[in-house]
């Protein structure tokens, strides 16, 4: 073969890498039509999702906004004479009422102040009248996991002061009164038609929940008689990464649904980003 026969046959294979070309690029453009036709249907899945979603979170707010269920009066009655409170603010009554039946709950609330003043309204509530008030009506105990040991013996000691029987379980106590309270709810799940809930709160760490078998072992047993109202996780953004004051232990406490399915959970906070809330209701 001579030169220009092997030239004659570059020249020809030039010419199918051109049109291979065109064709490539024919198919890129095609490629690119249907990735911009799928990105259409998707954003219009995307919105009638958020349309649905945001219909029946409307439909949920105007259910739980309604103060006609069957503990309506009692919460009333029970706001007005323990905490001096007489109506409601921010979405309270729709946090109380989805907890009360049987709701996980994610809630963004500012905190509450007490003051010192009986007399004079003892509580400005907010995110954790939430939980307290419900803890009164229900017959079981509600459970809190707070981050702090100081932050814990502030809410006893102003519930205490209030006439609540709250109680906690930290390092702080001598060791013999937390085998107290321990021994006093496995009274209580042992026979609860005769040995009436003495403990509507019980405040500790999530350390304290995680490292402790006796602990479980006891809230298991409530679990056996449905005498967990719930389990309130406060300051639940030290759950995520993403918070700004993230705790290790925080990220275990999904443990809890594992263990107690049919007890609702209340997750609370002051503020929260929307990756905060995702990482937290994936936790």
């Amino acid at each position: 073969m001579d030169i220009s026969e092997e030239q004659e046959k570059i020249d020809k294979l030039n010419q199918e890498i051109l049109n291979a070309e065109k064709e490539i690029k024919a198919i890129e453009r095609r490629k690119n039509r249907l990735i911009l036709k799928r990105k259409t249907f998707e954003d219009s899945i995307l919105q009638k999702q958020k349309r649905i979603t945001l219909e029946k979170n409307a439909q949920l707010k105007n259910k739980f906004d309604d103060e006609s269920f069957p503990w309506s009066k009692d919460l009333k009655q029970t706001a007005a004479q323990v905490f001096g409170i007489h109506e409601w603010k921010f979405s309270q009554i729709q946090v109380m009422n989805s907890i009360l039946s049987k709701r996980d709950v994610f809630v963004i609330m500012p905190t509450g102040t007490y003051n010192k003043d009986k007399k004079k309204g003892t509580y400005s509530g907010g995110k954790s009248l939430c939980y307290q008030l419900t803890s009164l009506i229900c017959p079981g105990l509600t459970v809190v996991i707070s981050p702090l040991i100081s932050l814990i013996q502030d809410q006893v000691f102003e519930l205490t002061r209030l006439g609540i029987n709250a109680k906690s379980l930290t390092s702080y106590n001598h060791p013999s009164e937390n085998t107290e309270i321990l021994g006093t709810l496995r009274k209580f799940a042992k026979s609860p038609e005769s040995e009436p809930n003495p403990i509507k709160l019980l405040y500790l760490t999530p350390e304290r929940l995680l490292k402790g078998k006796r602990v479980v072992s006891v809230f298991e047993s409530l679990y056996a008689k449905n005498l967990i109202n719930c389990f309130v996780i406060d300051e639940c953004h030290c759950c995520s990464e993403y918070g700004h004051d993230f705790r290790p232990d925080y990220k275990k406490l999904g443990l809890l649904r594992i263990l107690f399915q049919k007890v609702p959970i209340m997750a609370l906070t002051a503020t929260s980003t929307n990756n905060v809330k995702k990482s937290v209701i994936s936790t």
